[in-house]
């Protein structure tokens, strides 16, 4: 695929727009060069979705990418002040939304793992049909990961035979994987846990 097929598929809806007065109608090829390779070195920073594990940051980065792509406005959900409002029946949607939509698509077959495509790649009609699809599943599994984590990390122990630097260790990686899933403690709750799980002989 040549540079300039890339840069018009990407960047093609920015040059579309019409421009504020006085401002350039359109970007030079160098910007329009410099701008597709922070579209693209950005995207491949986004891990595939694999699960409710790694959900949160997925859809942060998704929503992102489909922004820079001007795209997001076919994946948003219905009701978001974004979304585009096409409506349901695609055999009503001119051949540029079509073809628009197409692509958001692909970039969700592109950003999902195998078992994740099965949700939507042959049963979801539209991207965002595809995006709902995986935010109802992902998101919902994501918050009783989320509850499970908590109680994990808000009932930590240490263990009989370890010392106090891999009982540290062990804590940062659960506080590291409630991070992840989106949940944010606050730093006294933090604290509070830690010292829970410490035993008298330790402190």
């Amino acid at each position: 695929m040549s540079t300039n097929f890339d840069v018009q598929l990407v960047m093609g809806p920015l040059n579309s727009r019409e421009a504020p007065a006085g401002a350039k109608e359109e970007l030079s090829t160098a910007e329009l060069k410099s701008l597709y390779d922070t579209i693209n070195a950005f995207s491949k920073s986004i891990e595939k979705l694999s699960g409710s594990e790694n959900f949160t940051a997925w859809y942060d980065g998704m929503k992102r990418l489909y922004g820079m792509k001007n795209l997001w406005g076919y994946v948003a959900p219905k009701g978001d002040a974004t979304t585009n409002n096409l409506g349901d029946n695609v055999e009503l949607w001119s051949m540029r939304d079509k073809l628009r939509d197409a692509e958001a698509f692909s970039i969700l077959l592109m950003k999902t793992t195998e078992p994740v495509k099965a949700h939507f790649k042959t049963k979801c009609k539209t991207a965002r049909e595809a995006m709902d699809t995986l935010v109802r599943i992902y998101k919902k599994t994501n918050l009783l990961d989320q509850a499970r984590l908590l109680r994990e990390i808000e009932n930590i122990e240490s263990k009989s035979f370890e010392d106090i630097e891999t009982y540290i260790n062990r804590f940062e990686k659960l506080l590291e994987k409630v991070r992840q899933s989106g949940y944010e403690m606050d730093e006294k709750n933090v604290v509070i846990s830690f010292m829970k799980g410490i035993p008298i002989h330790m402190e």
